[in-house]
């Protein structure tokens, strides 16, 4: 099964985001990544990403660091950046049944990453937050990402 496998260090600034996300998806589309799953990806990664450089990365020169794996049963990535410790899945659901004159901004990214991907792992190791994010095909339940 052909893979695409890469690691990728981006400063944290939002203009390599796309530059990254256009990169990743076109080679996902090269060795039979389903669209749909790239799709759903590059969203949940532009969502964390922005959150990262905004939120959480410590200056404009930190390095984030993006890890990917896409093939034809599925799609990985993970995340790791130099800022404070923060888990995102730690933040509970936004009440997505209140108005929106009535709710709390913030939360719906991580909320949208949660629904998205079949499975969402925070990790703080060696002072680096750690974001692993996973889909598989549904033809392929069972394959391991």
């Amino acid at each position: 099964m052909a893979t695409a496998e890469r690691t990728v260090e981006m400063r944290a600034t939002t203009d390599e985001i796309p530059v990254l996300l256009d990169r990743m998806e076109a080679e996902g589309g090269q060795v039979g990544a389903p669209a749909g799953l790239l799709s759903d990806l590059r969203l949940c990664l532009d969502e964390l990403l922005v959150n990262v450089v905004m939120h959480g990365a410590p200056a404009p020169s930190a390095i984030i660091t993006v890890h990917y794996r896409l093939q034809a049963d599925g799609v990985w990535a993970e995340i790791v950046d130099p800022g404070p410790p923060f888990d995102p899945l730690s933040l509970p659901d936004p009440d997505i049944e209140l108005s929106l004159d009535d709710r709390v901004p913030g939360g719906l990214g991580i909320y949208f990453v949660r629904r998205l991907m079949d499975e969402v792992v925070y990790e703080r190791r060696d002072a680096f937050n750690r974001l692993r994010l996973a889909k598989r095909a549904a033809s392929s339940p069972e394959a391991t990402l």
